[in-house]
């Protein structure tokens, strides 16, 4: 009999101990519930999918483990890694994506720098290849720059090859572009729908020339190279928004009783008239330096707002401020 308890006993500490371990050396997992249209819910009954981020606390740098499912029929929607869980998530590796009726959507692979680089392949839902990409990372181009060397019709027939040919590029709700490429560069008229707008560009080796993007009620907006993207503007730049933060920042008592120091990471979005809105403390030194730095920028004056295809659109920004208590 005291043998036996002594067995039970010895099972239980090795149990114990086992669970100890993984619990100490695995990860922290938050899992998050999304609408079709990727806006999170806390009701799980009416989410389209479901997001599940594993921190493993055993690697030497923060990577996150992500898996995306569909809820409906509880297949897979996503997997990867990713470097930051804040509301734009930056991909590490691998990133493989599907469709809702199980088949593969997307093989990409991203660097450090959250920036896709070397092959990428893309596939219809009816398990066929659509395209083949390469994206190249040197001292000339940093990534991002799709290089497409394969596409192909949702029938199987090769209609680009070698950056040669025609190809329809589509975008996530229903958005895509279409027409030529020559050596790697768009030619000729391109046209499509963006955003539920009809677009039509005209491009020279590469170079856009002009575009026409027609609205609702049927008015047009024209753009060219130079009004297709503008970044927002703080006025007279950046070094002055980042000295009129160092001017106006207080520093709350509990962070200077700390010696605080490090570098505080704050994301906004410029809108559409200049305004800052959706205000968020990414990195957070503690004590309040974020709700001081939240502060000063709502004080700074009114941005010149970014443009797309000759239209004013929100932009995201993320700006680093760096604290000392004791400089």
């Amino acid at each position: 009999m005291k043998s036996n308890l002594y067995l039970v006993a010895k099972l239980i500490c090795y149990l114990l101990f086992n669970l100890f371990i993984f619990n100490a050396s695995a990860q922290i997992e938050r899992t998050a519930y999304y609408t079709k249209a990727g806006r999170e819910t806390k009701l799980k009954d009416s989410a389209y999918f479901s997001r599940t981020i594993v921190h493993m606390t055993d690697q030497p740098m923060s990577y996150f483990k992500i898996v995306e499912h569909y809820l409906p029929n509880n297949t897979i929607k996503l997997n990867g890694t990713v470097q930051d869980t804040g509301i734009i998530l930056k991909f590490f590796g691998k990133l493989e994506e599907f469709y809702f009726n199980g088949e593969k959507r997307s093989l990409e692979n991203f660097n450090s720098e959250n920036v896709r680089v070397d092959s990428a392949f893309y596939w219809y839902p009816n398990g066929k290849l659509k395209t083949i990409s390469h994206y190249p990372f040197n001292d000339k181009i940093k990534g991002g720059v799709a290089y497409y060397i394969a596409h192909y019709d949702s029938l199987g027939n090769k209609t680009l090859e070698n950056g040669n040919g025609f190809i329809r590029i589509e975008y996530d709700h229903d958005d895509y572009l279409q027409g030529e490429m020559e050596n790697y560069r768009r030619e000729g008229k391109w046209e499509g729908i963006l955003s539920k707008l009809p677009i039509t560009e005209v491009f020279a080796r590469g170079k856009l020339l002009f575009g026409i993007k027609t609205k609702e009620n049927g008015t047009t907006i024209s753009y060219d190279s130079t009004t297709y993207w503008v970044d927002p503007v703080y006025p007279r730049g950046m070094p002055k928004l980042m000295n009129f933060v160092s001017r106006h920042y207080k520093w709350p008592k509990e962070a200077k009783r700390n010696n605080v120091k490090g570098v505080l990471e704050i994301s906004f979005v410029v809108n559409k008239e200049g305004y800052l809105e959706d205000i968020v403390v990414k990195k957070d030194l503690g004590f309040g330096t974020g709700e001081e730095g939240i502060r000063v920028l709502k004080m700074a004056e009114r941005w010149k707002p970014g443009i797309l295809r000759g239209e004013p659109i929100g932009v995201m920004f993320t700006i680093p401020i760096r604290l000392d208590a004791n400089p």
